[in-house]
Formats: structure tokens, C-alpha cells, sequence
């Protein structure tokens, strides 16, 4: 399923097993990080398992952002569930480097991966 939060953001929706893979595109700042936060909080809710982000395609994610992932990550530890970045770009992934914060969406998978 593919929703579209607002002017050059999408994501796109799909469940794999007992989770939930949301793939973002665009640009996550304070305008959109509202919307953005209740589509995937609410996908978060239909997984059994956690959610699977791949931000690869984010061309630009500021601290909204990353407080929307946080939020995120702290309702999925309250509900037994995991949030996991699974592709970032590169703003993202020094946004998650400066802050140091990438440990947190890394998810084990028990055979030494990361999913």
C-alpha cells in the first residue's frame, strides 16, 4: 500500500511475517513528521512483531524526524515490539551517527545479522 503523507513524501506499506516493512521517500522535517509518525505508528500496531523502516530514499530527515523515530522505538519497547532501521541514506545515517542513536534501530536477528 502506498500513502502519501504530504507534497514528496510516500511511503509504501508491506507485511512480511509478523512484521511490517514501511519504505520512505522524501524529505522528513517538522512539516511532515506529524503524519509520517501516525502512519508508521499505526502500522507499528498491526505488526505482531515490530516495524522495518528503510530510509534509504529520505534525501533529508532533521530532528523532527529523528524525534518521531524515537517515539516510535519507545511505544514499540512498551508494546513488546522493535523498531529497526533497515537501509538509511546518508543524511540519515549521520543524523543517527552524530546523535548516537543507530544502536538503538538496529534489530539481532540471532544469527550475527542485522535485519
Amino acid at each position: 500500500m502506498d500513502l502519501g503523507i504530504a507534497d514528496g513524501l510516500l511511503v509504501q506499506f508491506a507485511t512480511r511475517g509478523d512484521r511490517v516493512r514501511a519504505t520512505v521517500r522524501g524529505e522528513i522535517d517538522l512539516d511532515v513528521a506529524e503524519g509520517l509518525g501516525e502512519a508508521l505508528e499505526t502500522a507499528l500496531e498491526a505488526s505482531r512483531a515490530g516495524l522495518d523502516v528503510d530510509l534509504s530514499a529520505v534525501t533529508f530527515c532533521d530532528s523532527a524526524g529523528l524525534n518521531l523515530l524515537l517515539r516510535l522505538r519507545n511505544t514499540a519497547h512498551r508494546t513488546d515490539r522493535t523498531v529497526a532501521i533497515t537501509r538509511a541514506g546518508a543524511q540519515v545515517e549521520r543524523l543517527l551517527a552524530i546523535t548516537e542513536t543507530t544502536g538503538l534501530f538496529t534489530q539481532d536477528r540471532g544469527d550475527g545479522l542485522t535485519s
